[in-house]
């Protein structure tokens, strides 16, 4: 995984999770042990990813083709992303112990997460790269790619 990947999977991870997988997987429904989560299919294509803004790792915009892929409707949330905690195949979400990154109204700094952003239904945040990844391997897929995410926020290229 190159820079920018990296970069952008960490920026995912910090601000949710969104799984994505590739192959047919058996889905389960919302169980005691595994959440639900709603699947929408992103057809496979080709779009101009990147910007001429000068963004030194967005540009030269360029061609990029997608195959299609599977991509959770919504971000995963703080109930749904606990259910892997209770499994112990994951961490939880560090919430309270000073590493996570909020906005104190100017910046992002280092600090615990206000408890009105820690609802059952809230967006998953707090988290790693890695604790995302492991996520998504326990609901069966993955974490989108960078090209993937781009596409799929294009509404599937279409600018």
């Amino acid at each position: 995984m190159n820079w920018i990947n990296r970069r952008v999977a960490i920026v995912l991870a910090g601000v949710f999770i969104a799984c994505a997988f590739s192959k047919t997987l058996a889905l389960a429904e919302d169980t005691p042990a595994k959440p639900k989560i709603v699947w929408m299919h992103i057809p496979g294509g080709t779009f101009s990813m990147g910007s001429s803004d000068n963004s030194e790792d967005e540009s030269p915009p360029h061609t990029v083709k997608v195959p299609a892929f599977k991509m959770s409707r919504s971000a995963v949330t703080f109930a749904q992303y606990k259910k892997c905690v209770d499994a112990g195949m994951c961490a939880p979400a560090h919430v309270s112990d000073g590493t996570c990154l909020v906005f104190d109204g100017s910046s992002f700094v280092k600090g615990s997460l206000q408890a009105s952003f820690q609802g059952d239904d809230q967006p998953v945040v707090c988290v790693t790269w890695r604790e995302a990844s492991d996520f998504s391997a326990w609901m069966g897929g993955r974490l989108p790619t960078e090209a993937e995410w781009e596409y799929a926020a294009r509404s599937a290229g279409q600018d």
